[in-house]
């Protein structure tokens, strides 16, 4: 999925990782230890993660520290985190012809240019929505984007991850793990219907894929923290037709039917089918690191029948049943066939 090369894969020694073996499909990856990294090797760019949580429990600033390597020995920088506080470092690495990236929340607006009225998108919008965190969204929709374009679909995505436009997304805005949320809803609103319709102008998209993060209805009251007002933003900016909604393996299944009511009535969309992330997150919270367990193929077919039944609706399972991939996106043609009739087809 990726259109580079991975050269390294390091991590600092506090996380655990280092030694470990983080390769898939065949491809070994072993992490190596940051402070021990070759910069003379011939990458050209630096990937840095999430590390401003990992900077405070270390005592390092690891941000700094990169940038000041990337500085020295002639590397591009691409980071998770939002880097506007670096000015002076930003400067130094555009004076020696490096290149900087990050995804700011939001692009800006011209609110009073527009007068608080959105774009009426032409073309169906799909977005993958969840119950939780760490379910395989962003997956998913890789897996949907590919299989869609093989099929001759044109897909324009809008991406909520930082590393979006490494996966192929158009446009990025990411809200979730992270990112500064101290921008108000309405301009939120703005700016994600804004960046789809720009995807829609620029790209000519048969299908428009927008991803959303963690949680879609309060899983309980009493914290702002637990209410995911910027996923509610996000709906309503894509107003999307169709919804995939992603759940976990411990799902209580009141809490499921809960979100599937919320998104069949907060827009005029619908939600199409569940997509189950066959995982548990077995590490402690009080953890840096994530610790998946797959459940069995058996235990996986139990819980299907049990949230299909429950929710009246399709449910797949691409990461155990390869082709599921495949009958969830002929769910999704035949639903906007009907819908949109001769107007979608595939290029």
């Amino acid at each position: 999925m990726l259109k580079f090369e991975i050269q390294i894969v390091a991590d600092c020694k506090e996380t655990g990782l280092v030694g470990k073996n983080v390769g898939k499909n065949g491809i070994d990856f072993w992490v190596q230890n940051i402070d021990k990294v070759d910069w003379t090797l011939s990458f050209d760019t630096v990937i840095l993660g999430h590390t401003k949580i990992l900077s405070q429990l270390v005592g390092r600033d690891w941000i700094r520290e990169i940038f000041f390597k990337c500085l020295k020995w002639k590397k591009n920088l691409f980071s998770y985190d939002d880097l506007s506080d670096y000015r002076e470092e930003i400067q130094e690495m555009k004076k020696n012809g490096l290149k900087v990236y990050w995804s700011s929340l939001v692009s800006e607006v011209d609110k009073e240019h527009y007068m608080n009225k959105l774009f009426q998108l032409s073309v169906p919008t799909v977005a993958v929505v969840g119950t939780g965190s760490k379910q395989g969204k962003f997956t998913l929709q890789l897996q949907f984007k590919n299989f869609m374009e093989k099929l001759g679909y044109k897909v324009g995505f809008l991406s909520s991850e930082p590393n979006g436009e490494l996966f192929g997304a158009h446009k990025v805005i990411p809200f979730g793990y992270g990112s500064a949320e101290n921008i108000h809803e309405k301009e939120f609103i703005m700016a994600v219907n804004y960046a789809l319709h720009e995807i829609e102008l620029k790209n000519r998209p048969d299908l428009l894929l927008m991803g959303s993060q963690s949680h879609t209805v309060p899983l309980s009251m009493g914290n702002l923290g637990f209410y995911p007002v910027y996923q509610h933003g996000f709906i309503l900016a894509g107003d999307p037709d169709a919804f995939i909604l992603c759940v976990g393996p411990d799902d209580d299944i009141t809490y499921i039917q809960r979100t599937i009511r919320y998104l069949d009535s907060v827009v005029y969309g619908k939600t199409l089918a569940l997509v189950l992330f066959p995982f548990r997150n077995e590490a402690p919270s009080s953890t840096l690191v994530t610790h998946l367990t797959r459940i069995t193929e058996d235990e996986a077919i139990k819980k299907i029948e049990n949230i299909r039944k429950e929710s009246l609706l399709p449910v797949y399972c691409p990461n155990i049943f390869d082709k599921d991939i495949e009958k969830l996106c002929e769910e999704i043609i035949v639903f906007l066939n009907v819908m949109f009739g001769r107007n979608f087809s595939g290029g």
